[in-house]
């Protein structure tokens, strides 16, 4: 059976300084929880993901993606395009890109749907809590090194990136 992968972007919307406003206020008025520089998952498509997922014997794992870049030591910013990454010689020099990979068995998340709907919030707070101390770093004039956090990621060049782009099945820009 060859390889298959679903990309699921839980946001639903690009980030917008209005969209954060919105969702702050929406999880104020519904008593949840809002991970930092993120907008407020929507559950239902991924819980019916995973429902029914669940149900194939070849899909055997979540992958929990975070990527983020910097330019000129600035965290937050629109990612390079496509020109900028083919055409500039020297994009490493300005950019920083990091991808954090997570690896869930589906046969551990939980089987119900609002277990899904907490599972899925609770990762989007540490998502977060990820990107605040990679913006804090950058404040401080800290290099994002290995040992940031406590599961791996990796921290490449443009170059490395494009070498391993086929190896991201999954993902979600944060």
């Amino acid at each position: 059976m060859s390889p298959t992968g679903l990309i699921a972007y839980s946001e639903a919307t690009r980030y917008t300084a209005v969209k954060r406003l919105e969702a702050e206020a929406w999880c104020r008025a519904h008593g949840q929880r809002l991970g930092r520089h993120v907008l407020y998952p929507r559950t239902k498509g991924f819980i019916a993901c995973v429902q029914t997922l669940r149900q194939t014997k070849h899909i055997t794992a979540i992958l929990d993606v975070t990527v983020a870049y910097a330019k000129d030591g600035k965290l937050f910013q629109l990612p390079p395009s496509f020109a900028e990454t083919v055409m500039l010689p020297d994009l490493d020099n300005r950019w920083r890109f990091f991808v954090h990979v997570d690896r869930h068995a589906i046969s551990e998340l939980p089987h119900t749907s609002e277990g899904l709907a907490q599972w899925l919030e609770d990762r989007w707070v540490k998502k977060g809590e990820r990107l605040e101390k990679m913006r804090q770093l950058l404040a401080d004039g800290e290099e994002w090194t290995a040992d940031i956090f406590d599961a791996p990621h990796v921290q490449k060049s443009q170059d490395n990136v494009l070498n391993d782009a086929q190896d991201v099945t999954a993902g979600h820009r944060s």
